[in-house]
């Protein structure tokens, strides 16, 4: 057998193809070396960046036959980036109470408390009808932020129910009723009650601290009060005197009060102005400037009775 011939498991030797007078190989080789085959085209949602050739080195192998670009490009897929990577500001809780409240960063993961930025107070996040009732939020209004105290005070409460029987003209027995009761059970249920025994107490401490408020401004130095006085008879034959306080005030407004309503035996003289002096003593009234009386004649023997006990 001839040697030239191959033998059965050589393969006769088939000649390079040829493109544009280079073989195939020499083509697919500088090309890879050059970087001139085409990319895949990229990805639709992906996105490139360029990274600085000073960066480079660290990631790419860089060779005298493979020189780093000064660029390079890079594909990223957004689909695959970490909603937390980066130094992505936090997201801002949504509730307006968060403007003034911080997250306490001692308290546990398990039971989250925050504080309040005004008093310090510390609230469990669950806690809502606790931060909402923070006395120190703020009242919002049209183009400003008023701070009001919304406490609860049960002795303010009891003064202001009061307030109200004795100037609404209520009987004491209103405070007993099932509609009343109802009312205050949703207004403020934490607020006890008073019977109609123990309310005609809470209107008797409001009288004598109005008494004490009202005897300080009679007591202001040149502080001068003005009276009217009249007398009448009842159906049932009882006789009754009004006595009334006017004087104006530091803001220079005119106020008026009663500051004696009693029976009296008759409509003499001297028994009004008896009244009128035991008056003016348990009021500690010092300056009076001028007593208005009707045409009564009983009235000119009352005041030549004060005119007598009181001095000039």
């Amino acid at each position: 057998m001839s040697s030239s011939e191959p033998t059965s498991n050589e393969q006769p030797n088939e000649p390079t193809p040829k493109v544009g007078g280079k073989n195939v190989e020499s083509v697919v080789r500088s090309s890879t070396d050059s970087s001139v085959l085409t990319n895949t085209p990229p990805h639709p949602r992906s996105k490139k960046r360029n990274i600085d050739s000073t960066n480079v080195g660290a990631t790419l192998r860089v060779t005298p036959t493979n020189p780093a670009p000064s660029t390079v490009e890079t594909d990223e897929d957004d689909s695959k980036d970490d909603p937390n990577e980066g130094n992505r500001k936090p997201s801002r809780p949504r509730s307006w109470t968060w403007e003034y409240f911080t997250k306490d960063p001692k308290s546990k993961p398990s039971h989250p408390r925050s504080k309040c930025n005004w008093c310090g107070a510390s609230y469990a996040y669950d806690s809502l009808i606790e931060m909402l009732n923070n006395p120190y939020l703020p009242t919002k209004k049209e183009g400003e932020e008023v701070f009001t105290a919304v406490t609860f005070d049960a002795e303010m409460c009891r003064k202001a129910l009061a307030r109200m029987i004795i100037v609404d003209e209520i009987p004491f027995k209103f405070v007993e009723g099932e509609g009343f009761r109802f009312y205050m059970s949703i207004v403020q249920p934490r607020f006890p009650l008073p019977r109609r025994i123990t309310i005609p107490k809470d209107c008797w401490n409001l009288y004598i601290s109005e008494k004490n408020r009202l005897k300080t401004v009679f007591k202001q130095p040149n502080q001068s009060i003005c009276l009217t006085t009249d007398c009448w008879t009842f159906m049932q034959n009882l006789n009754y005197m009004c006595i009334t306080a006017h004087y104006i005030d530091h803001d220079w407004k005119l106020q008026k009060r009663i500051i004696n309503f009693c029976l009296i035996k008759n409509h003499k003289g001297e028994t009004i102005g008896k009244k009128i002096k035991r008056c003016l003593l348990g009021w500690e009234i010092s300056r009076v400037f001028i007593i208005t009386v009707d045409n009564a004649s009983s009235n000119d023997t009352a005041i030549s009775y004060l005119r007598t006990r009181m001095e000039d």
